[in-house]
């Protein structure tokens, strides 16, 4: 003789609405990346060299 338990349901009061959040896209760059190393770490973790490797074309890049 098991009893089946009848769940009581009630009206909400206030129609809730869900919002729909965005997020954007962060844009990164590695100079950047190194140079916040530096900032929070006191070092880099990827080696100085790392900057002397790119093509002479990127200079322009690097200075800005």
């Amino acid at each position: 003789m098991q009893q089946k338990k009848q769940k009581n349901q009630q009206v909400k009061l206030f129609q809730l609405q869900q919002k729909a959040y965005h997020i954007p896209v962060l844009n990164s760059h590695w100079v950047e990346n190194f140079y916040d190393e530096i900032e929070l770490l006191g070092f880099t973790i990827q080696d100085y060299f790392s900057l002397l490797r790119q093509a002479q074309g990127n200079i322009k890049e690097v200075l800005a």
